[in-house]
């Protein structure tokens, strides 16, 4: 019996990549693996309330579950977190007392035992050396004028700090302000982009202060303009495809696309998101009308580009 060659080899290609391909989405076993604890170490005491849980990232591990609880895990006084994590260190804040804390990765088939510590947090006025977790906002971009900052109580705060700077952190003051709790909100922001801190003090001691940064974006995208095809086009290909100019916008995100099948565009055909200013696409015979609206990062929608029509024959 004679064998197509070529079509032995193509079996042998598909049959290989399938192969592959399954490879690829099979995850790693780390049932057997141990996670390395870096910080806090097992016993540790210390008058810092901000405490710093670092471990050494596991190869296969897609994400950590931590769990905190004051006393031991066998003699709870009180359950703090039970969370899921991506990074391998993160920072928290506690009152005074003995804690017991575990960790373990996971991924979507296995997971490892928890690697179990514990560590005491004493009684201490100096607070110098610890840190206010910031909440909100942090790294965000929005069109809102108005916000709502907050941030975790420190144990033995007395009160914060609140500072408002222009652009960032080495830019002008424009609030300075005592806050006897763990938010303020503040109204009518202009346009630009910000940095916050916040810092604790009491009688004897102060934090340095904690800094993050938002941008409030009030100006919508430019219009957006069609390129391809031009109005009134003749199309003998069901294959279209439709390119576009985004709006201008520093912090442009997408545009999306609107398809019509009537001139006062009223009846939507197809409408969807486009980050790369082209849609491909085989359609059916009959004439289409298309627009195209840009919107940035921050939520702010532009104008409608000019419509144009074509015909699919």
């Amino acid at each position: 019996m004679k064998i197509n060659l070529l079509l032995f080899t193509t079996i042998l290609s598909t049959v290989s990549l399938a192969i592959l391909s399954c490879k690829d989405v099979i995850e790693e076993d780390i049932n057997e693996e141990k996670i390395i604890i870096n910080s806090p170490k097992n016993g540790f005491v210390t008058t810092n309330s901000t405490i710093t849980f670092w471990w050494e990232d596991l190869e296969g591990a897609d994400e950590y579950q931590l769990q905190i609880v004051r006393g031991t895990f066998g003699n709870l006084q009180q359950f703090i977190m039970d969370s899921t994590v991506q990074t391998n260190i993160i920072d928290f804040n506690f009152n005074p007392g003995t804690y017991e804390w575990r960790i373990r990765a996971r991924n979507s088939i296995s997971y490892t035992e928890f690697q179990l510590h514990s560590f005491t947090v004493d009684s201490s006025r100096d607070i110098s050396q610890s840190t206010v977790q910031l909440a909100e906002p942090l790294d965000l971009l929005t069109n809102k004028n108005q916000l709502s900052f907050s941030w975790s109580n420190l144990y033995n705060a007395t009160a914060y700090i609140f500072e408002l700077r222009q652009a960032d952190w080495s830019g002008s003051k424009l609030l300075t302000d005592t806050i006897y709790g763990t938010t303020v909100s503040l109204s009518q922001l202009s346009h630009g982009t910000y940095a916050w801190g916040v810092k604790a003090f009491n009688e004897e001691s102060e934090t340095a202060f904690s800094i993050s940064n938002f941008e409030v974006d009030t100006i919508i995208p430019g219009q957006a303009s069609l390129v391809s095809p031009a109005d009134n086009a003749m199309l003998n290909d069901p294959n279209v495809t439709l390119s576009w100019q985004s709006g201008n916008d520093d912090n442009f995100y997408s545009d999306t696309l609107y398809l019509f099948t009537d001139v006062s565009l009223d009846s939507l055909y197809f409408k969807a998101e486009y980050f790369d200013q082209v849609y491909t696409d085989s359609l059916p015979d009959g004439t289409y009308y298309w627009r195209v609206v840009s919107v940035d990062g921050a939520g702010n929608v532009g104008n409608y580009s000019n419509s144009r029509s074509f015909i699919v024959q």
